[in-house]
């Protein structure tokens, strides 16, 4: 019906430029455009949306996980640069780092691509190069140091997140992915 509306609406708009007067027609393909009744797709939209916006909060809150777990490391690295803590435990903790934190991105990634294809898609190769970084023992180090994680593909799910009011809590250790923006300043400053 929209479309029938909208071609209508096509038809009066070029004939009020050719500059002749309406025919009896024409003037019956106004009337008709003018009382379309409305459809309820409107509606079934926003249930869709409503349930990707509810959908979303799973891999959200895994991406969440993986901003808590590299803030972990940054503070593990301070602690590595004290002196308190041995060889073994570095490698044994980093090995723990980037095993869950890439489970965790691998989870976040797979279900946005459920949810959101088309998002996904054009970002494969950049989300699975990351993720070689962060599974990598060595390479885990220089995406903590360079805070890699808060820049680039991982931004972009950051930012799709928070289009769906699922805010990524970036200051703390342990931050939870927040429904409002302000809600993640307030947390932040109480980290």
């Amino acid at each position: 019906m929209k479309i029938l509306a909208v071609a209508m609406a096509l038809v009066l708009v070029a004939s009020a430029c050719g500059g002749g007067s309406d025919s009896a027609e024409l003037e019956a393909l106004q009337v008709q455009a003018t009382t379309v009744p409305p459809t309820s797709t409107t509606s079934t939209a926003v249930a869709i949306d409503d349930w990707q916006i509810e959908a979303a909060r799973e891999p959200c809150e895994s991406l969440q996980a993986v901003h808590n777990g590299m803030m972990m490391g940054v503070q593990f690295g301070e602690l590595m640069g004290s002196g308190s803590v041995t060889a073994s435990e570095i490698i044994e903790f980093l090995d723990l780092l980037a095993e869950t934190m890439s489970a965790n991105y691998l989870q976040a990634v797979a279900e946005i691509l459920v949810l959101d294809t088309e998002f996904i898609r054009p970002r494969a190769e950049e989300l699975e190069a990351f993720n070689d970084r962060i599974i990598d023992t060595t390479e885990i180090i220089f995406v903590l140091a360079e805070v890699a994680w808060l820049d680039g593909v991982t931004a972009e799910l950051a930012d799709w997140c928070g289009s769906r009011n699922y805010h990524i809590v970036r200051s703390c250790t342990d931050g939870v992915v927040q429904e409002s923006r302000a809600d993640v300043l307030v947390e932040e400053k109480s980290c």
